[in-house]
């Protein structure tokens, strides 16, 4: 048994059996026995020294006392300590004005040993002769604090959440556009202060790009569908465009629909993202362009190996044409020949030798020492700006290096890649 129980029965078993209804009156009678015994809330009847007279039944559902178990008791060992100040202050000021009390909120212990908080008014009527005490009525709020309190915790975590958030979080009026609270992430976002915006509109403000995004914004949510990722741009303080992605759900306060909303700006994803296409875009045309022109010089190759063999064909058939009759003279003048025929020959064996000589390698032969390190640079696979870092001179000098070669290689008025051509022979 815990002590307090204890103390309760040693203090009932002192008691007289007329202390029951004593303090209220045998001449009351049944009108003010129902009214305390039947209400709705719990009656405690105390004197001007908190001595309990009387006290309903359903205190026993509030606090757990079974009828009389309390009777005669102080009623401040009930009350939790940091509130006796509080009632003992409103009971006084009740015995003094001989009136009534404002409701109080205060706790008071129940059997068990917890502490339930109530709710209670109390009626001077010491001056009745029918009661001789305050009445205090009061009701059980317990789990209504409690739920305060959840709730209370609840929205600091959201106030928190709100104003911590990078994305801009509103709450405005769904039909007018009226701001009614922003966070601190809508004043990075925008350049508006919240002062200057609570209580205008996006419509005041100018803060829509385009009002059909807002009216479609409108229209969705009024059909009852929340909104997610809907692109928008907004105008911000000083006339800047941002575009940004804005998630939205139909809130009531009051009675009135508000629009929650949480906006995130992607401009810089957007302008990367536009970057990284028109990037895209110019490599598939160089590609594209890249394949082209070496479908072209595959054909170019193509061709001069045809050329290198017609060539080739050309020079064996003159030098058989040469020689042959030669060698017939030689045989008929025993190994002798005239100075005009070796001038004929000498002039011959010169066209043939020009003939036969590898274009590229003719052109590779006029080509300055210079021009040819640079030749094998390209072929390694250097850029212009490598080479100049390279050789230590300008960008300009080795572009006009590159046009002289491509001249003296013939490639001057061709497409034809200069790296490519190198690498190919």
């Amino acid at each position: 048994m815990k002590p307090q129980e204890k103390h309760a029965r040693k203090k009932a078993a002192r008691r007289r059996p007329s202390a029951v209804r004593q303090p209220i009156g045998s001449e009351v009678g049944a009108p003010f026995r129902a009214l305390f015994e039947n209400a709705f809330d719990a009656v405690f009847v105390v004197d001007s020294e908190y001595k309990v007279l009387f006290y309903s039944p359903s205190v026993k559902g509030v606090l757990g006392y079974a009828p009389e178990e309390l009777i005669g008791e102080n009623s401040f060992e009930l009350v939790h300590p940091d509130d006796v100040k509080k009632v003992s202050k409103t009971h006084q000021a009740v015995v003094k004005s001989g009136g009534r009390s404002p409701r109080v909120e205060f706790r008071l212990r129940h059997k068990n040993g917890s502490w339930r908080t109530v709710e209670g008014i109390a009626q001077n009527l010491l001056h009745h002769p029918s009661v001789k005490g305050v009445v205090v009525n009061f009701h059980d709020i317990t789990e209504r604090k409690q739920t305060e309190e959840l709730l209370q915790r609840a929205e600091e975590k959201y106030r928190k959440a709100f104003g911590s958030s990078p994305d801009s979080i509103t709450i405005s009026h769904l039909r007018t556009g009226r701001f009614l609270d922003v966070n601190n992430g809508f004043e990075r976002l925008t350049g508006y202060s919240r002062k200057e915006v609570i209580g205008k509109s996006v419509f005041e403000i100018k803060m829509w790009k385009d009002r059909g995004q807002r009216a479609e914004l409108e229209k969705i949510l009024s059909k009852g569908r929340p909104v997610r990722d809907f692109e928008g741009e907004f105008v911000i303080k000083g006339g800047a465009i941002r575009t940004a992605l804005i998630s939205a759900e139909i809130i009531e306060l009051e009675g009135e629909p508000f629009m929650l909303g949480i906006v995130r700006d992607i401009t810089d994803r957007k302008r990367m993202e536009e970057q990284l296409r028109r990037t895209s875009e110019q490599l598939r045309r160089d590609h594209e362009e890249l394949a082209e022109k070496n479908i072209a010089l595959k054909h170019i190759l193509e061709h001069m190996e045809e050329d290198r063999t017609a060539h080739q064909h050309k020079i064996s058939a003159r030098v058989e044409k040469l020689f042959t009759p030669i060698i017939k003279k030689l045989k008929r003048s025993g190994g002798y020949l005239k100075q005009k025929d070796i001038n004929a020959l000498e002039r011959e064996l010169e066209h043939v030798i020009e003939e036969g000589f590898d274009p590229l390698e003719s052109g590779l032969s006029k080509l300055t020492p210079r021009e040819s390190h640079i030749c094998e640079l390209i072929k390694g696979g250097l850029t212009s700006k490598e080479i100049a870092a390279d050789l230590g001179i300008s960008l300009q000098t080795v572009h006009k290096h590159r046009n002289l070669i491509r001249r003296k290689l013939k490639l001057g008025n061709t497409d034809i890649n200069l790296i490519t051509y190198l690498r190919s022979r």
